[in-house]
């Protein structure tokens, strides 16, 4: 059994492109984090602002070292700039 995150996100009026690249980032760090399985980062079909990254892991465990390891001021400032009120992330089992 894995646990999958699942996160959606809205850019800031302007922002999908910059926001793009800084989920690609993201997606990247995420596929080569110790309990990682699969990342992937999708863009909404008909709104390009949208995104979701569907994440696989070990464990919650592994996710949130992940996130303790990866998650730097820097980046969490860069995305509190780029990320509207919109977003949702949760775990999920399969």
């Amino acid at each position: 059994m894995s646990i999958w995150k699942f996160g959606t996100f809205l850019a800031k009026e302007g922002k999908g492109p910059e926001l793009r690249l800084l989920l690609s980032d993201i997606a990247r760090v995420i596929r080569s984090s110790p309990g990682s399985r699969s990342c992937r980062l999708l863009e909404h079909e008909s709104d390009p602002a949208r995104f979701a990254i569907l994440e696989e892991w070990d464990d919650v465990q592994a996710h949130k070292a992940s996130v303790a390891r990866n998650v730097t001021e820097e980046r969490r400032a860069r995305f509190t700039e780029l990320v509207g009120s919109a977003t949702s992330s949760d775990y999920f089992r399969d």
